[in-house]
Parts: C-alpha cells; structure tokens; sequence
C-alpha cells in the first residue's frame, strides 16, 4: 500500500460540491441538508421541462411532450437520488 493512512476523497461533480458547500456555508446543517433536497427538486423538474422542450422540438404532438415530461419525473432512480443529495439531477 502506497502512502500507509493517507484517506483520499474523490468528487464525482465539482459544481454540485460547490452548490452544497455555498449552502453548508450559509445555512446551519439541517437547513443546508434541506437546501440540497430542495435543490435536487427543482433540478429534477428542470430535467423534465428540458425534455419535455425537446419532445417539443422535434415536433412530436403534445400530449407527447406530456408524456415525455412524467416519464423523467416517474422515473424512481432520477427522483430519489437527487432527493438524497445526489448529484444525479444536475
């Protein structure tokens, strides 16, 4: 084993640890637990209007749009990991 007790921490997205230390820094931690949560939300519905204006822009009718827009919101893994902190969402 190189570098014998050295922990090493690896990020998977540098934005989203930059939007949770911003809220960590101003907020007390069950606030900031919460920021994040609320944030994972609205990046969530931000994915399913985005696909929802690509159904759109494709020229699919509208009530495929409709469809295209529940079907990123029913999707289990997209929802519950950005609600937990993930940076799935982003």
């Amino acid at each position: 084993m190189w570098n014998s007790g050295e922990r090493v921490e690896g990020i998977t997205s540098f934005l989203h640890t930059i939007t949770m230390t911003l809220g960590a820094l101003v907020l007390d931690k069950s606030s900031a637990a919460l920021f994040v949560q609320v944030t994972g939300i609205a990046l969530v519905l931000g994915v399913a209007y985005t696909a929802s204006r690509l159904s759109r822009s494709l020229a699919a009718p509208l009530h495929f749009e409709l469809v295209t827009a529940a079907a990123v919101l029913a999707y289990y893994p997209l929802s519950v990991w950005s609600l937990m902190g993930m940076e799935t969402g982003l």
